[in-house]
């Protein structure tokens, strides 16, 4: 191989590794610390844990046979890993006690950017042994980690939903592109009755496994978050902020995107007196002028950046402030 081609091949071969990192740990949960004995042991999987009291599950084939956690036979039926030898198991539903549910959650790698575009996507079974379908199931990425002390389902809106899921034999592939508000850095997994319980679907289980209780039960495998930000998708910056110190939505941040050589966003009012000016060293406005807050109302952007290619891109818009 000469010199200038594989030069050319490592850099466009580091690069695309960059943008393919998966910011999910472990998403498809072979790395544990013990292999499982028993239920409710997602603790021994490296970077996983519940985010409430439930009992989430870790199935691995290496817990051996006869176990209630071995892959392929666990306790809820058979099912062999989608890659590897391992997946997790997560309660949706038990017809006893319909609102408790159960959770899979990580930290991940490092924290979203602002407006930046994220594909979440990861493989999906029912368990043979389900009884019901739930219209509620899906994934959620926070800035803040979710836990509760109870063993109650969470309202929170998901980024990823995913649908009525009734194979029980293969995995389903499930994804959604979604822009980030900036600094997400958990992921949990379950039931999310944001719109009140879920719409149950009633399916037939395809086992003669003898349990006292009707349940939801799934499978989930090769969990994958990847930033999927493009000069050519730049996302549409959000048009709202709250600097009121709640530690929610409190600063207005501006792009920074690793593919851009230059990024510069100026901040204007009515009168178009400039407010701030932002760069990729200082990237945030907190709704301050000289010390001072300003006034709630719209105020007015516009964002400029340079490819590596010498293309220019730029982006008007307005925000609203609101404290």
């Amino acid at each position: 191989m000469n010199k200038p081609f594989y030069i050319l091949f490592f850099v466009l071969a580091t690069i695309f590794c960059r943008a393919q990192t998966n910011l999910v740990p472990n998403g498809s949960f072979e790395d544990y610390y013990s292999c499982p004995i028993g239920q409710d042991e997602l603790f021994n999987c490296i970077g996983w844990r519940k985010a409430n009291l439930s009992t989430t599950d870790y199935v691995n084939s290496c817990s051996g046979t006869p176990s209630d956690v071995n892959a392929p036979h666990y306790f809820m039926g058979y099912q062999l890993p989608f890659q590897g030898t391992a997946y997790c198991g997560i309660g949706a539903y038990v017809e006893i006690e319909a609102t408790p549910a159960e959770y899979a959650q990580v930290k991940l790698s490092e924290k979203l950017k602002p407006f930046h575009k994220y594909k979440l996507s990861m493989r999906i079974v029912l368990a043979n042994h389900s009884s019901y379908v739930v219209n509620n199931f899906g994934a959620y990425v926070s800035k803040l980690q979710p836990y509760s002390g109870s063993f109650d389902s969470f309202n929170y809106v998901p980024q990823l939903l995913t649908g009525a899921i009734t194979d029980t034999a293969n995995w389903t592939s499930v994804s959604q592109e979604f822009v980030s508000i900036g600094e997400e850095e958990y992921l949990t997994i379950g039931r999310f009755d944001y719109a009140g319980p879920p719409v149950l679907q009633t399916v037939i289980p395809d086992t003669n496994i003898a349990f006292p209780d009707k349940y939801s039960y799934y499978l989930i495998d090769s969990v994958n978050l990847y930033d999927v930000s493009t000069a050519n998708n730049l996302t549409d910056l959000p048009t709202i902020f709250s600097p009121n110190n709640d530690g929610t939505n409190d600063l207005y941040y501006m792009p920074n995107f690793n593919f851009f050589i230059e990024q510069e966003m100026l901040i204007f009012n009515r009168w178009g007196n400039e407010m701030a000016k932002l760069s990729a060293e200082n990237d945030s406005w907190n709704g301050t002028y000289n010390g001072n807050n300003v006034s709630d109302g719209v105020y007015y952007y516009i964002y400029w950046a340079s490819g590596e290619d010498g293309k220019k891109y730029e982006k008007k818009g307005f925000i609203q402030l609101v404290r």
